[in-house]
């Protein structure tokens, strides 16, 4: 998964090939193959399309040809490439902690009122990410070429042509799901909650190995036992704080998902690398509260905010902890639901982005699909109102409804947790980075 090429010898990686003014580094889980005229290193996985035409995954590629790089990024840039080009010096790698550079202090403030920045800057001086669903061309001394995207910026809202009933979509829904867990090994682990999201991909496929957590004081996120293989680690509140203090060392990325900790510190106790994770099937399926509200307001009239939490009281997508007034308003004065909901969801990023490289873990999640990123917007309108309010989509496929809790997950019932005891928030985040950061390079 991790990898490193620069224009100077590193250290931090086990492998190394030379080629011509390149030091390439890599570990033993990113795939490499190398031909007459070009090495190819890949990580991740695709579900379908190609990387010479519309690549469709969680991955990055990278491709050294005689005298250009290539770089792809997938369509949300779950993958993150970072790079550097300062005089002679060329880098380019998936971790910004091996690159040494001066804190970009202008990025750091527009980062503590919005994490979500929606540039290829980065908490390091002359430091850059390469965009989402792009292909980034550098010559071997690290200048840009040329970038090109493999998708056009409104691929999102374009899709919104009402083509499906609810029938097809489930069974859409079924095929693309069930194809793609096939593509993972055996020796998967399974982050699962009780959700509809990962208990949706168990029944699918029921082989894999289950693990979950849980606080012993939550009282509506509960996990259920859905097999004889499921794991289900229960903390008190002072052994999760306890767990989520032991991986402080581990941060390392300015990531803003705090809740992440705990999360990183369950999956270090595991021996399987590649991680199986129902993320994104809330983007995928609009339930979430965002969406629902975009949904109703947008369908059912000029309805307020309480008419709006009286109605979906009685729903799945009921999320008290995101369903805010704040919301609602910026819902009010969106110009359409299209631009609402693209306005939301095109930018959105999966918190894998920052779990896979703060566990060293593989962790994939099937609903990360352009295809279904783009089923919702082309079915009717009664689809996606099934589809945003009550998940149904996803329950039509269900045998037994009873494993879900249907107390909508993802609220995280440890935030309160986080905040009232020890701060720790995204600032908390970021500190612990820049710490690990300055020792990481102390030691080089």
């Amino acid at each position: 998964m991790n990898f490193y090429i620069s224009t100077e010898k590193h250290s931090k990686l086990p492998i190394c090939t030379k080629f011509k003014n390149l030091y390439i580094y890599y570990d033993n889980t990113v795939e490499v193959e190398q031909t007459s005229n070009c090495i190819t290193l890949f990580s991740g996985i695709l579900w379908s399309g190609s990387l010479d035409t519309i690549p469709n995954g969680q991955f990055y590629s990278i491709k050294i040809y005689e005298n250009t790089v290539e770089v792809i990024t997938d369509f949300i840039s779950d993958f993150c490439v970072y790079y550097l080009k300062k005089d002679d010096l060329f880098i380019l790698t998936n971790s910004i902690l091996d690159i040494s550079s001066s804190v970009n202090v202008t990025y750091l403030r527009w980062w503590l009122r919005n994490p979500l920045i929606d540039n290829n800057t980065t908490i390091l001086n002359d430091v850059f990410t390469v965009n989402r669903f792009t292909k980034h061309y550098f010559s071997l001394s690290g200048d840009t070429i040329k970038e090109t995207t493999y998708l056009k910026p409104t691929y999102f809202t374009d899709s919104f042509i009402p083509t499906h009933t609810f029938d097809e979509a489930k069974h859409i829904v079924k095929n693309i799901l069930t194809e793609n867990l096939s593509k993972f090994p055996k020796n998967t682990t399974f982050l699962c909650s009780s959700g509809i999201d990962s208990i949706l991909l168990h029944q699918l496929n029921p082989n894999f190995k289950l693990i979950s957590y849980q606080g012993d004081w939550w009282e509506r996120e509960k996990i259920k036992q859905i097999s004889s293989n499921h794991k289900i680690y229960t903390f008190s509140k002072k052994e999760y704080l306890d767990a989520c203090k032991s991986i402080e060392k581990c941060v390392n990325i300015p990531s803003k998902h705090y809740s992440l900790k705990i999360e990183t510190y369950i999956l270090s106790q595991q021996t399987d690398n590649i991680i199986l994770n129902g993320s994104y099937g809330d983007e995928i399926f609009w339930h979430e509260p965002v969406c629902a509200m975009a949904n109703y307001y947008w369908q059912q009239g000029n309805k307020s905010y309480t008419e709006y939490l009286n109605f979906i009281d009685a729903y799945y997508t009921n999320q008290p902890y995101q369903t805010t007034q704040h919301t609602y308003y910026k819902i009010k004065d969106s110009s359409c639901i299209e631009d609402c909901l693209s306005d939301k969801l095109l930018l959105r990023y999966s918190y894998l982005k920052d779990l896979r490289p703060l566990s060293n873990k593989l962790v994939l999640s099937p609903y990360i699909d352009l295809r279904l990123r783009t089923l919702l917007p082309k079915c009717d309108i009664e689809t996606q109102q099934r589809s945003s309010y009550d998940a149904e989509l996803q329950f039509a496929l269900l045998d037994n409804k009873d494993k879900v809790n249907r107390f909508k997950m993802g609220g995280e019932e440890g935030h309160d947790l986080f905040n009232d005891k020890m701060s720790l928030s995204r600032r908390d985040m970021m500190k612990h980075f820049l710490k690990n950061y300055r020792n990481y390079h102390d030691t080089l």
